[in-house]
């Protein structure tokens, strides 16, 4: 008898969350997976979106995934924070086993077949000067770091569809140093 799994895999990072619904998948049967990219031209600012469907398609590591999505500040305010909640017992840890769950997270989705993801994007907006600061001021708030400056945003809706069962979700993308990260609300 084959085993079919219903799940539904959250990607979480230091404010980077998607939800990505997966349907009914044979544990039982090993499949090639070929990663669906999309042909659209899209600008610079959707890097980290296209992120999520390099890592669960396998052509990039935990550790890229992880960088791609938000600068070096945030993530290493947010590994401080996991140490001095006794999550981990220093910085270089945090990091590693974070890498190391985006690894296992991407070979898991692998495992279970068509992983097709897909997204369609439903609203582009640009941030004005003041939402840029107001974002800002959440993200210090947030993370309790203030060593870092916003030089761009845009809000997203995206719809996000993974295996067949889609999922919708809000994100704001914003550039630090030239560089897109993004921020969801999920």
């Amino acid at each position: 008898m084959k085993k079919h799994i219903i799940k539904t895999l959250t990607l979480f990072l230091l404010g980077v969350s998607v939800v990505l619904p997966l349907s009914a998948c044979n544990t039982n049967k090993e499949e090639n997976v070929e990663a669906q990219v999309s042909e659209e031209s899209h600008d610079d600012y959707m890097e980290p979106v296209e992120k999520i469907k390099l890592l669960l398609s396998g052509a990039i590591s935990g550790k890229d995934f992880v960088e791609s999505q938000s600068p070096v500040e945030i993530r290493d305010a947010g590994y401080k924070r996991q140490v001095e909640e006794g999550l981990y017992q220093n910085v270089d840890e945090a990091r590693q086993k974070t890498e190391e769950q985006f690894d296992a997270i991407a070979q898991q989705y692998l495992m279970m077949g068509d992983t097709s993801v897909n997204y369609t994007v439903m609203l582009d907006a640009p941030m004005s000067k003041e939402d840029v600061s107001e974002f800002k001021n959440e993200l210090k708030e947030k993370y309790k770091c203030d060593d870092f400056e916003i030089d761009d945003g845009r809000m997203l809706y995206l719809s996000l569809e993974a295996m067949g069962s889609p999922s919708s979700f809000t994100a704001k993308v914003y550039k630090v140093r030239g560089q897109w990260y993004i921020e969801s609300d999920l």
